[in-house]
Order: C-alpha cells, then structure tokens, then sequence
C-alpha cells in the first residue's frame, strides 16, 4: 500500500508542475503556429486545411478549451496538460500490472514520467503527449483483457497524432500473434480502432495533399540518436561532461541488457518487446515502401516509453546488476528537471516576456528574427497591441521601431547600431533598439 500512495503523491507532484508550466512557459512557434492557423479560425479550418501541424483530435479539443476559457497560454495547453493526468494513471496502472508491490514498480513510474522530454510534451499545445496518454491507456486496456476500449483508445491516439499509428499497430499484431486469435482480434480490436480514428481524422485527411509530411529522418539509428539526446540531454545542467558521457554510453548499454537477456523472455516480454520490433520493422516497410521519413525528435516521442517498459520487463526477476543503467537513468532525469523552457524550442523561451516589455513600449514596427514571428504575433493579439504592425517572416536588418534577434541575427545589432534593452538569459534573444 506505501508504494501505492507513494506513486500516487509523486505523479500528483508531477501533474501540479505540468499545470504550472502549461499557465507560465511562453508560447512557442509551433503551437502559436497552431494558433494562427487553426484555433483563432472557425471549425471548417480545422476539418479543411490539413497540414501535418493539425493534430487533429488535439486541435479540435483545443479549439473547444479556447472557445471555452481565452486565448491565453493554458486555455491553448489544457487538452495536453489532461493527456498528461491520463498518461500519468496509465503509467499507474500498467506498472502495478507488471511490477505489483516490489521495488521496480516506483523504478518504473518514476522511468516512464521524469524523461524530460516527454514531460515537455505533458504540457505543451501539441498532440504528441495526449497521442501518448492515450497510446499507454490502450495498452493498459489490452493487458486487462478490454479489447474494445483498447481498440478505441489506439484509434483516438492516432487521430491525436498520426505518428502513433505505428506503436500502436505493433501492440495490435503483437497480441495478435501472443494470443493466437485472429478474428477475435479483427472484431474486438482492430475494428474499433479503425472507426475512432476514422470518424475524427476522415474529412481532414480527404484534403492531403502530396508533401504533408515533412518532419523526419533519413537514416533511422540518427532519428534514434535524436531522441536520445533530448532525453539524456535535454538541457545542459551542473554536470554536462557526465551528460555527455552517459549520452554515450547509457541507451546502448540499456540496449544490449535487452538483446542479452531476450534470448530466454518471459511471455509478458516477448509480447512487448515484439511488439517494439514489430514497430520498427514497419517503420522500415514505410519508409522503402512510401518514401516515409523515420521518426525523429517529437515525431519519435512514443520510443521514449516504449523502450524504457522494454527494458524494465527485461530486467524483472533478474540480478539487481542488470538494474543498474536504470538507477543512472533516474539520476540523469532528476538533474536535467526543468520548468522554464521547452528543449526542442528554447529559442521561444522569452518571447512571452520580450512580448511584454513591447506591449509597455507600443511600437508601431518591429523586426524578429523569422523563428520568433509566430510566437510574437501571438502575443500582440494576446496582450491586443492593435497600435503594433504584424511582425513579418523577413529580414530583421530593416527600418524598425524594435528588434527581437536570436544569435544568428545579432549582426544586425552593430550594422544598424542598435542599444540592447533586454537579454533573456536561456533563448538569448536580444530585444533592440536604435
């Protein structure tokens, strides 16, 4: 029971940092992409203008959260900060399923929910982390035997992101070959599956058009590599050497732990770890097949959990040795904690507060570097600075009241002669001014 109430207070300390991130991170090109493009437009853009931005299932919660409560930061995050409650109770649940009372039940929860670059995605306004809420509640609803709500929880975490097709697909033809029941499988699982994600994503997907999907690896280990550094890596902290050290060495000696204690898997391993591969084989079979890219950093999300179950299966029941990387894991994601910033977009880390500054200051033009226009003019219609021009995606070294520069645009601050009004410490944006 302590090891119950203990997960219980950890997962809530952890929610609590979510909703604390989601109300006071600024905003980031991506999702204030999302915004311009789909939450500040009526329905029919959502359902008409399909981009492989438009996370379906989460864009039409967040229009609803939008319509409900603002435009401001949290209003845009809340369906990504519940993803994360219903990601957290599934960590919960399956852990217990695996693990019960023993040591490796806590080791588990806290493995599957401090990777720091899959809490980015607990609160951030993207479909990534409610895909992957909804991915771990299927997989939890297959354990238990629910065949029709695991059906149905696969089918809504594709249509949250489409990137989730793949894991949750090698789940599917994994229990299918454990359990040896075809048809049982097609009517209870995969059929359900089928028409969840068919009814949300069936009119946006009728308008794709050829280039949608642009995100991606070439070579599948770099796309792999990708999602190994943001998570060993995520920020640099107190100790970079011995982050750069551990990035080196700690995935690919988790990684053969795994191969080696494969060759005599338990059936709750083979499942899991079968499905993993079968995962990656149809990557591969995507990729030669349809010119598909390999997943890489966000679009590779989901590796992040599934591998880490992979590995705790594998060490279950075996000599506390084995367990070691995981200890060294765990001590990697507490250093790299962060509630200021979100890695793959850290050079939007002060426009929220840059944004403010300008508001005080009312120009009627400002130049920014073009990584920063989104998340700007996000601000100027959140803080209604109607006096203020929309900031366009040109060159910043123009005629201009302000300018917002990152480092690749600070020749601009000696060529035009500009004094520095503010410096925001972790993006290192620059606000300018002649």
């Amino acid at each position: 029971m302590i090891l119950r109430w203990t997960a219980i207070v950890f997962l809530a300390g952890l929610f609590a940092a979510n909703v604390y991130r989601a109300a006071t991170q600024s905003l980031t090109i991506d999702e204030a992409f999302t915004y311009h493009l789909y939450l500040a437009k009526n329905l029919r853009a959502i359902l008409t203008e399909y981009d492989a931005n438009n996370h379906v299932l989460y864009t039409l919660l967040a229009k609803l959260s939008v319509g409900l409560f603002g435009n401001s930061e949290f209003a845009i995050r809340l369906p990504s900060v519940l993803g994360g409650l219903v990601y957290f109770y599934a960590v919960f649940r399956v852990c217990w399923f695996f693990f019960a009372d023993r040591w490796l039940f806590l080791a588990g929860v806290a493995a599957l929910t401090l990777n720091p670059f899959v809490l980015d995605f607990l609160s951030a306004g993207r479909g990534y982390g409610l895909g992957l809420a909804l991915w771990m509640v299927g997989l939890w609803f297959l354990l238990d035997g629910r065949l029709e709500r695991a059906g149905v929880a696969f089918g809504l975490a594709v249509a949250a992101n489409l990137t989730l097709v793949f894991p949750c697909a090698g789940l599917i033809l994994a229990y299918a070959i454990w359990k040896k029941s075809t048809w049982a499988i097609v009517d209870r699982l995969i059929l359900p599956a089928v028409v969840a994600a068919f009814i949300v994503l069936v009119i946006p997907l009728a308008n794709l058009k050829p280039g949608s999907f642009y995100a991606g690896s070439e070579s599948l280990w770099r796309g792999v590599q990708t999602v190994v550094t943001m998570s060993l890596r995520h920020h640099m902290t107190v100790l970079p050497d011995v982050q750069i050290v551990l990035l080196n060495f700690l995935f690919p000696v988790m990684l053969g732990c795994v191969v080696v204690l494969a060759f005599r898997p338990h059936p709750q391993l083979a499942f899991l770890g079968g499905a993993l591969v079968l995962t990656i084989v149809l990557l591969v079979m995507a990729h030669f097949g349809v010119k598909l890219l390999y997943p890489e950093l966000r679009t590779g999300l989901y590796l992040c959990p599934f591998f880490t179950l992979v590995y705790l299966l594998a060490v279950r029941d075996r000599n506390a040795w084995w367990g070691l990387p995981l200890w060294l894991l765990l001590g990697v994601y507490v250093f790299e904690w962060n509630t200021s910033h979100y890695a793959e977009w850290k050079f939007d880390a002060g426009t929220k507060r840059i944004s403010e500054l300008l508001r005080d200051r009312h120009p009627r033009r400002v130049g920014a570097s073009w990584e920063l226009e989104p998340a700007l003019n996000y601000y100027r219609v959140r803080y209604r600075m109607d006096g203020t021009e929309p900031v366009v995606r040109n060159s910043p070294d123009g005629d201009y009241d302000y300018y917002v520069l990152l480092p690749s645009d600070y020749g601009v601050i000696s060529r035009r002669r500009l004094k520095e009004v503010y410096r925001e410490p972790l993006s290192e944006a620059v606000l300018a001014a002649p």
